[in-house]
């Protein structure tokens, strides 16, 4: 991408560009910024006490992790205060080429929950394989068990979720099941929970009315 063009809006970390508005339009793959965005918008809205102990990292975040030593991991990771934490979802993609940034074909979703001491994986291709997504997640959770604070294990179970019929909405899918593992009394949360063209249409809503306001 040639960083020179301009940018339509900035959140937090995540800038976007019009290729990334773009692929918010129905029947496109979603690009990685704009559901870098989506997540970084849920995790503004995490402001009461009693979301304290849940941490939602950026998907940027769990690509790097895979690529850290345990002990860069260990030193890089402090920040999260992880042995605060309940609650810990990570998105992640089939992407292995740090090279890459953009790369890789599926998402899906980890969730560390401390209490069952249980990690999860949430694939919207379920069970069949296609995204390929265990075996990042085991890697993800080995990587993070030992910044947690405890004997926390890295096995990693398959949770049940809604699943996507056809090959472009593993993005969305993955930004409602955070939505639907939240607190409940999470509020200002912009992105239809269930329909994924609805999803879409609203989080493009909210980016170019970001745009204006930037103007």
């Amino acid at each position: 991408m040639d960083h020179k063009k301009k940018y339509l809006t900035f959140f937090q970390d995540v800038t976007l560009y019009p290729e990334d508005l773009a692929s918010l339009q129905p029947r496109c793959w979603l690009r990685d910024s704009a559901i870098s965005f989506a997540v970084a918008h849920i995790e503004s809205k995490l402001i009461l006490p009693s979301h304290s102990h849940v941490s939602l990292l950026n998907p940027s975040v769990g690509f790097m992790i895979s690529f850290l030593s345990p002990e860069d991991c260990l030193t890089q990771m402090s920040t999260y205060r992880f042995p605060e934490k309940e609650l810990i979802l990570v998105p992640i993609s089939n992407n292995t080429d740090p090279s890459a940034p953009e790369g890789g074909s599926h998402w899906a979703l980890v969730v560390y929950a401390r209490r069952e001491n249980v990690w999860t994986l949430y694939d919207s291709l379920g069970s069949s394989g296609g995204g390929g997504m265990l075996a990042p997640a085991q890697a993800l959770a080995k990587r993070l068990a030992p910044c947690l604070g405890h004997n926390a294990g890295h096995s990693v179970i398959r949770g049940e979720c809604p699943q996507q019929r056809n090959g472009y909405d593993c993005g969305v899918k993955t930004c409602q099941m955070i939505r639907r593992l939240l607190p409940s009394d999470v509020q200002g949360l912009v992105g239809h929970p269930e329909d994924a063209d609805q999803w879409r249409a609203d989080i493009l809503g909210l980016i170019q009315e970001m745009a204006a306001g930037k103007d």
